[in-house]
C-alpha cells in the first residue's frame, strides 16, 4: 500500500518568501501574488507566480516525496512602464530564488532552484501594454519532516 502524497502548494510557498525578502519587498511592498493585483493596485511593480508543473522526484512512483515544481513567475513594471524597472525586478527576484535553499521555510524544505528561461515580453493583455520579464523556475521542494 501506497503512503499518501502530500504535494505542496509552492505558489504560496514562493510568494510568501519572496514577500518576506526585505529586497524583493523594497520593489514591491506586498504584491507578490498568484493573481495580478486590481487594476488601480498596479501603478507601482508586481510579481505573479503561476505554477506550471509538478513532477514527482522521488524514484519511485509507490511515494512521492521531493517534487519539482515548475513556476512562471512574472516581473512586473509600474505604471512608468519602463523595461529596466521590470528587468532590475526580475534580476532581485531571481537572486532571492537562487538562495531559497538555505532558508528555513515553514512548511516545506527547497533543495534546489533552476531557471529554465528569463525573456522579456510586454504583457499585451493589459491595456496599455505592461513591461515585464518572465522568469522560468524549476523549484525543489519536499514536506518537512
Amino acid at each position: 500500500m501506497s503512503e499518501s502524497v502530500e504535494l505542496l502548494d509552492a505558489v504560496a510557498i514562493v510568494g510568501s518568501y519572496l514577500r518576506s525578502n526585505e529586497t524583493v519587498s523594497e520593489l514591491t511592498g506586498e504584491r507578490v501574488s498568484h493573481k495580478s493585483p486590481e487594476e488601480e493596485d498596479r501603478d507601482e511593480p508586481f510579481v505573479r507566480i503561476t505554477q506550471l508543473d509538478a513532477a514527482n522526484e522521488t524514484g519511485t512512483r509507490e511515494v512521492e516525496h521531493l517534487a519539482s515544481y515548475y513556476l512562471q513567475i512574472d516581473c512586473y513594471a509600474g505604471v512608468g512602464n519602463r523595461y529596466a524597472e521590470a528587468f532590475d525586478l526580475a534580476a532581485v527576484v531571481r537572486a532571492a530564488l537562487v538562495a531559497l535553499p538555505g532558508v528555513d521555510l515553514e512548511d516545506a524544505v527547497a533543495t534546489d532552484v533552476g531557471f529554465a528561461s528569463m525573456p522579456s515580453q510586454p504583457d499585451t493583455d493589459m491595456k496599455p501594454a505592461r513591461e515585464r520579464v518572465i522568469l522560468d523556475a524549476e523549484i525543489y521542494l519536499h514536506p518537512k519532516p
